[in-house]
């Protein structure tokens, strides 16, 4: 008859080294789950700040727009017969500019971790964006030529439809972010 395995019959030494290459065996195996689930909490960590940070910018981008608007309809209906107070809002519209500008590039940096559809709506956004800034500076162009009533005009028919728009796809866009 077979003797069956018994851990008495092995020796001191034996084991010890059992137990040890048992001890290493287990520990890396626990340092392999440790690193992975670190690279998991970390991957979903920046993926969570990229979104966030996202959000930030597409929200402070948003908020120059409306201060460009706001300006754009200071120069048309208030401002189109004071030369320094039209310079002025000049300056803040194209600091608004800048502004939104900047914190858009910011945005775009970090769409790259967002969805296809984000990045799509977007582009529309931006190109709609670039849309308005160019029917706005034609008003603007307009008012210091004198043509007030036609700048208020194209501003009431093609410019509010555009800046609709984008504030529209703008909205959107947040929401979008916000739900994934």
């Amino acid at each position: 008859m077979k003797k069956r395995f018994s851990i008495n019959d092995m020796s001191v030494r034996k084991k010890i080294t059992l137990f040890s290459v048992m001890m290493l065996v287990l520990m890396i195996i626990i340092s392999a789950v440790g690193i992975w689930s670190s690279n998991m909490v970390n991957k979903a960590k920046t993926s969570l700040h990229n979104s966030a940070m996202a959000q930030y910018d597409i929200t402070q981008g948003f908020a120059n727009f409306c201060n460009i608007k706001v300006r754009v309809r200071n120069i048309l209906f208030y401002y189109y017969d004071d030369a320094e107070a039209l310079k002025s809002q000049e300056a803040m519209i194209e600091q608004y500019k800048a502004d939104a500008r900047n914190y858009l590039d910011l945005f775009e940096g970090r769409i790259i971790s967002l969805s296809p559809e984000i990045q799509e709506r977007y582009q529309t956004v931006e190109d709609e964006i670039n849309q308005w800034y160019e029917s706005t500076q034609k008003d603007i162009d307009m008012v210091k030529a004198g043509q007030v009533d036609e700048a208020v005009s194209d501003l009431l028919n093609n410019g509010k439809e555009i800046a609709d728009q984008v504030e529209n796809n703008l909205l959107e866009l947040m929401e979008i972010m916000e739900k994934s």
